[in-house]
């Protein structure tokens, strides 16, 4: 079964924060990192329990090229994103989400 996926106004935000940093430095990091973020989103859309618990219920996965990890729950037919986190950032933050 396919889950969709539901990204938070949070996970919004970060998202679209390091979309513009790198698009600054490269317009071609843009794209790579959509790439990438979209390839975890579908991934996980298949396959939303092969990642082990990080915090309570919240799951996580890792972006393969970019230093981000994309943290999320299963929610009865869906997946919420909670929080697309850089790695160097406090982890704090993301966990007051869940």
């Amino acid at each position: 079964m396919k889950f969709e996926i539901v990204v938070s106004e949070a996970a919004e935000r970060e998202i679209e924060d390091a979309v513009n940093w790198y698009n600054k430095i490269n317009p071609r990091l843009e794209d790579e990192l959509y790439n990438e973020i979209d390839f975890c989103y579908l991934f996980i859309s298949d396959n939303p329990t092969i990642f082990r618990f990080i915090f309570k219920e919240v799951r996580a996965i890792i972006l393969p090229k970019f230093p981000f990890t994309i943290y999320y729950k299963i929610v009865d037919d869906y997946i919420e994103i909670l929080s697309f986190f850089h790695h160097k950032c406090n982890p704090k933050i993301w966990k007051k989400r869940t």
